[in-house]
Parts: C-alpha cells; structure tokens; sequence
C-alpha cells in the first residue's frame, strides 16, 4: 500500500471534469465504462491487466488544444518528483482521441501532448516500464 492516498482513477466524471491538481490533492475520482458487448470489455481489460501499476491514473479524452492532456502529463511529472517512491509504481494510461488534424493548431498540440510524455518517460523511466503510455 502506498503511504499516502492517490486517486485511484482519474478522468472526466458525471460530475464535472477534474483539474490536473487533483492528482496531487489525494481526491479519488472514478470512472467507469459500460459500453459495448460484455465479452468486448473483458478482451480489453485483460489486455490492459498487464499496464496497470499498483496505482493507475486512466485518461479518456479527445486530443485537442482546450482538453489540456499536455498539462495533465506535466502534473504527472511533477507527482513523480515530489514522490519518487512512485517511481515504478504509478502508471498514466491516456486513451486519446485524435481530432480536427486538418488543422496546424492540432496537429503542433498533438506534437506537444507527445513531447510531454517523452519526458516524462525519459525522465522517470526503467527498462521495461514507462510511466505514461498513450493510446492514439
């Protein structure tokens, strides 16, 4: 068990959106996922069984300039250096949705969003094991 509270599962709620100073706040948020076929889910959490660390913070969102993903990373990164126990032990899941490409606006927040994670994992990663994993 970790020593302080982390937010077990972070992301939009029925109740509002959360701000990146949750994750040093020690607020649980939880989200959960209800659609599709039964078996559709159970394929896809035994798939992801193997990224989860002993705590998980699981973004879904779109990717755009407004959605802030850039920012949640760095908040990451700064949960990571004020508690390097973490290190090892925390995972970031980002399932992202790409959207409006056409324009330059997007695609240089796609390129900063991606640069973020980059350090992060440069930053706090091991062999084998990387903080942030993004699906795009």
């Amino acid at each position: 068990m970790l020593s302080s509270p982390l937010p077990t599962v972070v992301g939009p709620t029925n109740q509002g959106a959360w701000a990146p100073s949750d994750l040093l706040s020690g607020r649980n948020i939880y989200v959960t996922a209800n659609r599709g076929p039964a078996p559709y889910r159970l394929l896809h959490k035994e798939r992801l069984r193997s990224l989860l660390g002993e705590q998980t913070i699981v973004r879904v969102d779109r990717l755009g300039p407004s959605k802030n993903v850039a920012l949640g990373f760095r908040a990451f990164e700064l949960l990571l250096e004020r508690r390097a126990d973490l290190v090892g032990r925390v995972r970031f899941l980002a399932f992202l949705v790409p959207g409006r490409q056409a324009l330059e606006e997007y695609r240089s927040y796609a390129r900063e969003m991606w640069r973020a994670a980059e350090t992060v994992n440069r930053r706090f990663g091991r062999e084998g094991w990387k903080p942030i994993v993004v699906f795009l």
